[in-house]
Order: structure tokens, then sequence, then C-alpha cells
């Protein structure tokens, strides 16, 4: 029921489909909200192998990006920037922690690895399916 000129009304069957895709569009803006903040606040990571490593590191654009960067000059032989044997990468707050190349490789993969999942819950989510969005901490070796 609905007040149409302040007289009480039956809803048509458009009232009741609209009303049903407001409330789809609210969740499906949720469901995106929900995978840019997991974007936004960073990925935990607890290393089994050097806990030193542990800490929260940011998986935005920006962060994935410098991350393949450095991948990348890996895969290519070129080492770490400024011929580096160990890289000094800052988490979230700042803190800097030294990486071998087989530490960044696993961050890398880690990083690439819970991206995934997230753009993969998104779409699940989006398309009215169930599924649980990552959890943290993510271990590496």
């Amino acid at each position: 029921m609905k007040f149409v000129n302040g007289v009480l009304m039956p809803e048509t069957e458009d009232d009741l489909a609209q009303r049903e895709a407001d409330g789809a569009t609210a969740i499906a803006d949720s469901v995106r909200a929900r995978a840019t903040a997991l974007l936004a606040v960073g990925m935990q990571i607890a290393s089994r192998s050097r806990p030193e490593l542990n800490g929260t590191y940011a998986i935005d654009a920006e962060a994935r990006a410098n991350i393949a960067g450095i991948i990348s000059a890996l895969a290519a032989g070129l080492g770490f920037p400024l011929d580096a044997t160990e890289l000094a990468y800052s988490d979230v707050q700042g803190v800097p922690h030294s990486f071998t190349p087989d530490d960044f490789k696993k961050l890398a993969k880690a990083v690439g690895d819970y991206v995934f999942r997230i753009n993969m819950t998104l779409q699940i989510k989006l398309a009215g399916g169930e599924a649980d969005w990552p959890g943290l901490p993510v271990q590496i070796a």
C-alpha cells in the first residue's frame, strides 16, 4: 500500500518492481563499498619463516603497480632497485621491512591472490551468489 494524494492505494506491479530494483541497487552498492574498503585498508600478512615481515601492506592500485614493477625487474634478472640485495619495503604504518627477492615474490603472490579473491567474491555477490570475503592475516612461508 502507498499514499497517493493522501489516499491509501494498493501498490502496482511497477511500484513493486521499482522497490525491488532499489533494494538490489542498495545491495550492489554495499557489496562494492565492502570490496573498495578491503582494498583501501591493506592486507595483513603473517610470515611463518620470517616474522619480521609481518605487517599490513598497501594493496591499492598504486601499490599493486609498484609491486608489479619490482616483480617484473626480478623476473627479468635485474634484481631490486639500485641493485640492492634486500629491499626495504614499507607497510601502511611506514615501517620498512627487509625483503629478500624470494620474500618479495611471496608477498607479491599473496597480494595478487588476495586481490583476486576480493574481485571474485565481488562478482559472485553482484550476481546474487554466496561467497565469503577473504580473511586476514594471509599466511606466507
